[in-house]
């Protein structure tokens, strides 16, 4: 669900919620605003007031369901495909794709540390690393050096189709003091 349909249904929600209390609150009291109801005054006071508290209650309970559904963020799968073959599909988990990350990087020399983010798209993946490189590197060629490892990496060793690899230099720090 896109941001605008969430936020219409929370809104929507919030909407449902406030004319439940109300209605809950007016036959609680047993007091209705002449101006609001005046036309179900003898549905409200003819012995129908359990169905209009029914209808308030109904109102708040989809309230909030509806604001349940537009705050609940859809969680990001925990693995990716790698193929589907006669036999079924072939997943791996994003575990095993950090863990793949890291041995290429280890691979990379000039890489202290390396923490990992992996996005699941359609077509593949996206990877997002973060790492720690000492002062005295060529910064933009041990980064390429990283992209092209980590992508020939996973494509060799899992199947996934890697789309992208983003490196972000994080920190700069001298072998010594890395790590703490």
């Amino acid at each position: 669900m896109n941001g605008l349909r969430r936020l219409l249904v929370t809104v929507g929600g919030l909407c449902l919620v406030a004319l439940g209390i109300f209605g809950v609150a007016c036959l609680a009291s047993r007091s209705v605003p002449a101006y609001w109801l005046a036309r179900f005054s003898s549905f409200f006071y003819g012995g129908h007031a359990w169905w209009l508290l029914l209808f308030a209650a109904l109102l708040l309970v989809v309230g909030v369901f509806c604001i349940y559904v537009g705050l609940h963020r859809d969680r990001a799968p925990q693995m990716a495909k790698v193929a589907t073959n006669e036999g079924g599909v072939i997943n791996i988990s994003l575990g095993a794709i950090e863990t793949l990350c890291k041995q290429a990087a280890a691979k990379v020399s000039g890489i202290i540390e390396t923490k990992t983010r992996i996005r699941v798209v359609n077509e593949g993946i996206a990877i997002y690393l973060h790492v720690t490189v000492p002062p005295d590197i060529n910064i933009p060629e041990t980064a390429a050096a990283l992209q092209q490892e980590v992508k020939n990496h996973l494509e060799t060793m899992s199947g996934v189709k890697v789309l992208e690899v983003k490196v972000l230099i994080s920190s700069v720090e001298p072998l010594q003091q890395a790590g703490k």
